[in-house]
């Protein structure tokens, strides 16, 4: 295999090398397939895996779940641009192909993304290749299903009409620098012909839900919804056959249309119900002969025998109105003290926010902070540490190294005393005082590992509301970029609740579990998915991440060190740390449950699949 260097396989299985790295993916059970593609790839003459959900009788594919997915292995393609072909009977415009890739993050192919563009592939890059047919169970007939290198004279056509809307376009100048930098910098550049834009979550008009619940039976389940909920026609017989496939089940939820608004449910989240009533209805069960509140019957069921279902089963005109005030602020009796690692370079000015918003804008007392230099002007830095230290406690460290996050991170630990550490990045400032105590209370709980806060832009857009793997490549920021009016319905984004990881830039977690899975790892991951990896070593030795939508910063993201995608040097070494991230947890990237397939997982604002848009 040849991913831009040598190829050889390792016991078996295929080995990607490029830059003296090597990337196993474990996204597949066994040895994954691996293939060579020179000119198109005929997903009608691959064979599907068992299990996956969806069977072939022919030319028809019939999905026995919802979102099921086939993993049809890795894939080289040659060089040169590439289209997506599909033809068939029935619902074709939801069928979607995914590459995932160390380089180029997650490239997604479908009738409604895409109709008549082209992809410049670079040659020899290897991907990971999945096939979702629909969302929904049922069957689709195809005749043809393709991703084609197109010919030289399809690549004009396209190129010309794009120069066109180019040369109209009054950002011109920008977009040409971009296409350039994507293509000097190795990556895969769509040319798109129709494109369908992702939509982003949006503020809908409330109504007063009405008040009780009507039971529907049928298929010898029960379902209860409110009264001005209408069942989708196929809700009770996907319901059945989810019960069906999994006999512990009791209870089962979905997702709610709520006026042409979904907002995707997570798998049954603990941290999530003890703050709010985030699952309205549906709500299906084996055995109800009553019209009940099922948030209470869900409150008292053991978790094991809840489950979930990502699509939208049920209908109502306009969004009920939610009440998601924030959670009262934690007693702490006998608060620990608190280590505040924060490491800096350059940016001193934001530095010194930092260091206020610590000093006046925080209530927990019992703080010292330990800033680790990375290469600040001695004298400026001194001078502020002094001012600093009339209010805080601050200890400094030199590490005049090249950047390498977790390295700064794990000196800065060593150099400190506190019961429990907090990374924070130097462009972090407090919104509201009690942040950390809330933080705090979540980190002392005894099967809590790490614990993040809700990040802001500047301007009071969403940064960080917890991360989604799977999401935009390999992990993403879900919810990204969403107004605080579009932030403030969601109960995922503004109350505490589980994740699979959350961000460095804030991150607190007890000194102990810290010091026993050995830190941040300073050579896997130098400078990207640290904390991700730091996170879900601690969730393998069986502790939860919790996020605290209740803790408000701001986070002028990058302002400090920079973006990743500004230089080639950055490009490669970022493509890298993506690697290492999928030999390590590629195996979790489809089993998100804080996440949901319902996300479309190739933006981060949290927008819906392009196949519910009109479910």
């Amino acid at each position: 295999m040849n991913l831009g260097g040598r190829s050889r396989r390792i016991e078996g299985r295929p080995v990607w090398i490029r830059a003296k790295v090597v990337v196993v993916s474990n996204a597949y059970i066994g040895a994954p397939r691996f293939s060579r593609c020179q000119k198109a790839l005929d997903l009608l003459a691959e064979t599907l895996p068992e299990g996956c959900g969806i069977e072939r009788l022919g030319a028809t594919f019939v999905l026995s779940r919802p979102w099921a997915v086939a993993q049809l292995g890795l894939v080289e393609f040659k060089g040169g641009w590439w289209t997506f072909e599909c033809e068939g009977e029935g619902d074709i415009s939801a069928i979607e192909l995914r590459l995932r890739s160390p380089e180029d993050g997650l490239l997604a192919y479908s009738i409604r993304r895409a109709s008549g563009g082209a992809t410049l592939l670079h040659s020899g890059r290897v991907f990971e290749v999945s096939l979702l047919i629909s969302a929904w169970p049922g069957a689709v007939n195809l005749s043809k299903l393709r991703l084609r290198r197109i010919t030289a004279r399809e690549q004009m056509t396209i190129a010309s009409q794009l120069l066109v809307r180019a040369i109209r376009s009054p950002d011109a100048i920008d977009r040409a620098v971009g296409i350039a930098s994507r293509v000097v910098g190795g990556r895969a550049l769509r040319l798109h012909g129709v494109r369908e834009t992702p939509l982003r979550a949006r503020v809908p008009e409330s109504a007063d839900a009405a008040e009780g619940f009507r039971l529907v039976r049928g298929l010898g389940i029960a379902a209860i919804v409110r009264f001005d909920e209408k069942l989708h026609e196929s809700a009770l017989e996907i319901a059945a056959a989810a019960f069906k496939q999994s006999p512990g089940l009791r209870i089962i939820y979905a997702d709610l249309d709520e006026g042409g608004y979904v907002q995707p449910r997570p798998a049954w989240d603990p941290d999530l119900a003890a703050a709010c009533d985030y699952v309205h209805s549906p709500v299906f069960f084996r055995d109800m002969s009553e019209a009940v509140d099922p948030w209470t019957e869900l409150s008292r069921e053991n978790p094991a025998c809840i489950g979930r279902i990502s699509l939208p089963l049920a209908r109502r005109e306009r969004p009920a109105g939610l009440n998601l005030a924030a959670p009262a602020v934690p007693s702490l009796p006998d608060p620990p003290l608190v280590s505040v690692i924060v490491p800096t370079k350059n940016r001193l000015d934001l530095l010194e926010i930092c260091l206020d918003g610590l000093a006046n804008r925080t209530s927990y007392d019992r703080l010292e902070v330990i800033i680790v230099d990375n290469g600040a002007d001695k004298a400026q830095l001194d001078q502020l540490v002094e001012a600093a230290r009339r209010r805080l406690s601050i200890g400094v460290i030199e590490r005049h190294e090249p950047f390498n996050f977790p390295r700064l991170i794990n000196a800065g630990v060593r150099r400190s005393s506190g019961d429990v550490v907090l990374l924070l990045n130097d462009d972090i400032d407090p919104l509201e005082p009690d942040w950390l105590n809330r933080i705090v209370s979540s980190a002392m709980l005894p099967d809590v590992g790490c614990v993040g806060a809700r990040l802001l832009y500047p301007d009071g857009a969403v940064q960080h509301a917890g991360m989604m793997l799977g999401l935009a490549g390999y992990v993403g920021h879900l919810w990204k970029g969403l107004s605080q009016a579009e932030a403030a319905i969601i109960p995922q984004v503004v109350m505490p609740s589980g994740r699979m990881a959350v961000t460095g830039a804030c991150l607190a977690v007890r000194r102990e579990l810290f010091d026993r899975v050995g830190g941040l790892d300073e050579v896997a991951f130098p400078v990207a998915y640290n904390d991700v990896d730091f996170c879900l070593r601690l969730r393998s030795e069986g502790y939860r991440t919790i996020y605290r939508g209740d803790a408000v910063l701001i986070h002028r993201e990058s302002q400090s060190r920079g973006d990743d995608d500004a230089t080639m040097h950055r490009r490669i070494r970022f493509a890298r740390e993506a690697g290492a991230f999928a030999q390590r947890w590629g195996s979790l990237l489809h089993q998100d449950p804080f996440g949901s397939p319902a996300f479309d997982t190739t933006v981060e604002s949290g927008a819906i699949h392009p196949s519910l848009r009109d479910a």
